[in-house]
Protein backbone atom coordinates (compact mmCIF):
# COMPACT_ATOMS: atom_id res chain seq x y z
CA UNK A 1 0.00 0.00 0.00
CA UNK A 2 1.80 2.94 0.87
CA UNK A 3 5.22 2.11 0.02
CA UNK A 4 4.22 0.46 -3.22
CA UNK A 5 2.45 3.94 -3.86
CA UNK A 6 5.82 6.16 -3.14
CA UNK A 7 7.66 3.65 -5.25
CA UNK A 8 5.06 3.45 -8.41
CA UNK A 9 4.73 7.86 -7.91
CA UNK A 10 8.12 8.55 -8.36
CA UNK A 11 8.80 6.92 -10.72
CA UNK A 12 8.92 8.96 -14.32
CA UNK A 13 6.62 8.75 -17.19
CA UNK A 14 7.82 7.57 -20.90
CA UNK A 15 8.32 11.51 -21.84
CA UNK A 16 10.85 11.45 -19.31
CA UNK A 17 12.65 8.76 -19.95
CA UNK A 18 15.90 9.45 -22.89
CA UNK A 19 15.47 7.09 -25.69
CA UNK A 20 16.81 3.65 -25.87
CA UNK A 21 20.04 3.94 -27.45
CA UNK A 22 20.54 6.85 -24.95
CA UNK A 23 20.11 4.80 -21.78
CA UNK A 24 22.29 2.16 -20.28
CA UNK A 25 19.31 0.41 -18.99
CA UNK A 26 15.95 0.38 -20.55
CA UNK A 27 13.15 2.22 -18.47
CA UNK A 28 11.19 -1.29 -17.89
CA UNK A 29 14.62 -2.18 -16.49
CA UNK A 30 15.06 0.68 -14.15
CA UNK A 31 11.13 0.89 -12.92
CA UNK A 32 11.24 -2.74 -12.08
CA UNK A 33 14.60 -2.02 -9.75
CA UNK A 34 12.38 0.77 -8.72
CA UNK A 35 9.02 -1.73 -7.65
CA UNK A 36 11.17 -4.95 -7.05
CA UNK A 37 9.68 -7.29 -4.70
CA UNK A 38 11.44 -9.73 -3.00
CA UNK A 39 13.63 -12.26 -4.78
CA UNK A 40 13.84 -15.80 -3.61
CA UNK A 41 17.39 -15.16 -2.06
CA UNK A 42 15.90 -12.45 -0.05
CA UNK A 43 12.59 -14.50 0.47
CA UNK A 44 14.71 -17.47 1.70
CA UNK A 45 16.80 -14.81 4.21
CA UNK A 46 13.69 -13.25 6.01
CA UNK A 47 12.21 -16.60 6.35
CA UNK A 48 15.61 -17.70 8.16
CA UNK A 49 15.36 -14.32 10.11
CA UNK A 50 12.25 -14.62 11.50
CA UNK A 51 12.60 -18.22 12.29
CA UNK A 52 16.04 -16.74 14.36
CA UNK A 53 14.15 -13.96 16.25
CA UNK A 54 10.86 -15.86 17.10
CA UNK A 55 13.82 -17.94 19.73
CA UNK A 56 14.48 -14.66 21.15
CA UNK A 57 12.28 -13.12 24.55
CA UNK A 58 11.26 -9.96 24.04
CA UNK A 59 12.95 -7.82 26.49
CA UNK A 60 16.53 -10.18 26.66
CA UNK A 61 20.11 -9.21 25.65
CA UNK A 62 19.26 -11.37 22.28
CA UNK A 63 16.02 -9.31 21.35
CA UNK A 64 18.50 -6.26 21.22
CA UNK A 65 21.79 -6.95 20.10
CA UNK A 66 22.32 -6.17 16.47
CA UNK A 67 21.80 -8.90 13.40
CA UNK A 68 24.87 -10.18 12.07
CA UNK A 69 22.84 -10.42 8.93
CA UNK A 70 21.99 -7.10 8.29
CA UNK A 71 25.37 -5.79 9.13
CA UNK A 72 26.26 -2.97 8.07
CA UNK A 73 23.06 -1.73 9.31
CA UNK A 74 22.46 -1.38 13.14
CA UNK A 75 19.47 -3.17 13.47
CA UNK A 76 18.37 -5.89 16.40
CA UNK A 77 14.85 -8.11 16.84
CA UNK A 78 13.05 -5.39 18.51
CA UNK A 79 13.29 -2.67 15.31
CA UNK A 80 12.23 -6.07 13.50
CA UNK A 81 9.46 -7.30 15.41
CA UNK A 82 6.47 -6.72 12.88
CA UNK A 83 7.80 -8.81 10.43
CA UNK A 84 8.20 -11.52 13.35
CA UNK A 85 4.37 -12.39 13.31
CA UNK A 86 1.76 -13.25 10.65
CA UNK A 87 0.34 -10.30 8.49
CA UNK A 88 -3.10 -9.71 8.56
CA UNK A 89 -5.04 -8.27 5.05
CA UNK A 90 -4.94 -4.49 5.82
CA UNK A 91 -2.35 -4.85 8.90
CA UNK A 92 -0.16 -2.24 9.75
CA UNK A 93 1.35 0.10 12.80
CA UNK A 94 2.77 -0.14 15.82
CA UNK A 95 0.73 -2.13 18.16
CA UNK A 96 2.97 -4.22 20.20
CA UNK A 97 4.51 -6.23 16.92
CA UNK A 98 1.43 -7.36 16.17
CA UNK A 99 1.54 -6.23 12.66
CA UNK A 100 4.12 -6.28 10.19
CA UNK A 101 4.58 -2.87 8.99
CA UNK A 102 5.87 -0.12 11.68
CA UNK A 103 7.32 2.71 11.89
CA UNK A 104 10.75 1.55 11.44
CA UNK A 105 9.73 0.02 8.44
CA UNK A 106 8.14 2.63 6.60
CA UNK A 107 11.17 4.60 7.63
CA UNK A 108 13.80 2.21 6.16
CA UNK A 109 11.93 1.66 2.72
CA UNK A 110 11.56 5.73 2.60
CA UNK A 111 15.03 5.87 2.70
CA UNK A 112 15.51 2.52 0.05
CA UNK A 113 13.38 4.82 -2.08
CA UNK A 114 15.72 7.62 -1.68
CA UNK A 115 18.85 5.74 -2.61
CA UNK A 116 17.12 4.60 -5.70
CA UNK A 117 16.58 7.97 -6.59
CA UNK A 118 20.26 9.47 -6.24
CA UNK A 119 20.99 6.24 -7.99
CA UNK A 120 19.03 6.58 -10.90
CA UNK A 121 18.05 10.52 -11.00
CA UNK A 122 17.20 10.45 -14.51
CA UNK A 123 14.68 8.00 -14.38
CA UNK A 124 12.91 9.83 -11.49
CA UNK A 125 10.93 12.27 -10.74
CA UNK A 126 12.22 14.31 -7.65
CA UNK A 127 10.65 13.31 -4.51
CA UNK A 128 11.68 13.79 -1.11
CA UNK A 129 10.37 10.98 1.06
CA UNK A 130 9.66 12.57 4.99
CA UNK A 131 9.62 10.30 8.08
CA UNK A 132 5.98 9.04 9.04
CA UNK A 133 3.82 11.49 11.32
CA UNK A 134 0.36 10.54 13.78
CA UNK A 135 -2.12 12.94 14.76
CA UNK A 136 -0.50 13.45 17.64
CA UNK A 137 2.50 14.63 16.21
CA UNK A 138 1.08 16.60 13.97
CA UNK A 139 -0.88 18.68 16.64
CA UNK A 140 2.36 20.27 17.02
CA UNK A 141 2.06 22.32 14.44
CA UNK A 142 5.11 24.84 14.31
CA UNK A 143 7.55 22.47 15.35
CA UNK A 144 6.60 19.86 12.57
CA UNK A 145 6.78 22.55 10.04
CA UNK A 146 10.15 23.37 10.87
CA UNK A 147 11.23 20.18 10.98
CA UNK A 148 9.64 19.08 8.04
CA UNK A 149 10.92 22.36 5.96
CA UNK A 150 14.38 21.48 7.11
CA UNK A 151 14.27 18.27 5.17
CA UNK A 152 12.37 19.53 2.50
CA UNK A 153 15.01 22.65 1.36
CA UNK A 154 17.76 19.91 1.45
CA UNK A 155 16.70 19.07 -1.45
CA UNK A 156 15.48 21.80 -3.40
CA UNK A 157 17.97 21.58 -6.73
CA UNK A 158 17.35 19.95 -8.69
CA UNK A 159 13.81 20.85 -8.44
CA UNK A 160 11.21 18.09 -6.75
CA UNK A 161 8.37 16.86 -8.09
CA UNK A 162 6.71 15.08 -4.91
CA UNK A 163 7.21 14.94 -1.29
CA UNK A 164 5.65 11.87 0.46
CA UNK A 165 4.74 11.89 3.69
CA UNK A 166 3.36 8.21 5.58
CA UNK A 167 0.38 8.95 8.18
CA UNK A 168 -0.29 6.57 11.00
CA UNK A 169 -3.72 6.19 12.02
CA UNK A 170 -2.61 4.93 15.34
CA UNK A 171 -6.37 3.76 16.39
CA UNK A 172 -6.95 2.23 13.56
CA UNK A 173 -3.74 0.39 13.28
CA UNK A 174 -3.85 1.59 9.37
CA UNK A 175 -1.11 3.50 7.38
CA UNK A 176 -1.84 6.07 4.09
CA UNK A 177 0.17 8.20 2.20
CA UNK A 178 -0.34 11.73 2.28
CA UNK A 179 1.68 13.49 -0.98
CA UNK A 180 1.76 17.02 -2.54
CA UNK A 181 2.47 17.61 -5.93
CA UNK A 182 4.73 20.86 -6.43
CA UNK A 183 4.21 20.67 -10.24
CA UNK A 184 0.15 20.67 -10.29
CA UNK A 185 -0.03 22.47 -7.14
CA UNK A 186 -2.56 19.86 -4.95
CA UNK A 187 -2.37 17.21 -2.34
CA UNK A 188 -3.24 13.67 -3.10
CA UNK A 189 -4.01 10.73 -0.70
CA UNK A 190 -3.57 6.94 -0.82
CA UNK A 191 -5.70 4.84 1.13
CA UNK A 192 -5.88 1.16 1.00
CA UNK A 193 -8.99 0.84 3.50
CA UNK A 194 -11.09 3.96 2.30
CA UNK A 195 -14.18 2.51 3.36
CA UNK A 196 -13.50 2.85 6.95
CA UNK A 197 -12.81 6.12 6.70
CA UNK A 198 -14.34 8.17 9.20
CA UNK A 199 -13.83 11.60 11.36
CA UNK A 200 -10.77 10.68 12.86
CA UNK A 201 -9.15 9.98 9.71
CA UNK A 202 -10.25 13.28 8.03
CA UNK A 203 -8.72 14.97 11.08
CA UNK A 204 -5.42 13.27 10.33
CA UNK A 205 -5.76 14.23 6.69
CA UNK A 206 -6.61 17.80 7.58
CA UNK A 207 -3.95 17.87 9.96
CA UNK A 208 -1.49 16.68 7.34
CA UNK A 209 -2.60 19.50 5.12
CA UNK A 210 -2.18 22.29 7.05
CA UNK A 211 1.55 20.95 8.06
CA UNK A 212 2.35 20.72 4.82
CA UNK A 213 0.54 24.14 3.47
CA UNK A 214 2.63 25.88 6.00
CA UNK A 215 5.85 24.30 5.13
CA UNK A 216 5.47 24.97 1.22
CA UNK A 217 4.67 28.58 1.70
CA UNK A 218 8.74 28.95 2.26
CA UNK A 219 8.75 27.28 -1.28
CA UNK A 220 9.14 30.31 -3.95
CA UNK A 221 7.73 27.86 -6.39
CA UNK A 222 4.23 27.39 -4.14
CA UNK A 223 1.05 29.38 -4.57
CA UNK A 224 -1.17 29.74 -1.57
CA UNK A 225 -0.65 25.91 -1.08
CA UNK A 226 -2.78 25.89 2.23
CA UNK A 227 -5.76 26.14 -0.62
CA UNK A 228 -4.29 23.61 -2.90
CA UNK A 229 -7.49 20.56 -3.74
CA UNK A 230 -6.97 17.15 -2.06
CA UNK A 231 -7.65 14.14 -4.39
CA UNK A 232 -8.19 10.89 -3.32
CA UNK A 233 -6.68 8.56 -6.20
CA UNK A 234 -8.28 4.55 -6.29
CA UNK A 235 -6.15 2.75 -3.96
CA UNK A 236 -5.84 -1.06 -4.61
Amino acid sequence: GTDAHMAATSATSPSRIPPAEDSVLAEEAVRAYLTAPLTAAEQAQLSDLRSKCKRFKRGSDEWAMELPELAPRHICADYLQGLIHVVPKHGAGDDGGKYCIGGFTIDLYSGLLEERQQKYPEFCRRAVFLPRYDKRTLAQTNLVSRAMWGRIEQHLEPPIRYVFLPLHEANRKHWLLFGADLTLQKYFVYDSSSSTADAHRADLVRYAQVAMGLVLMHHSNCVQPLQWDIEYPECP
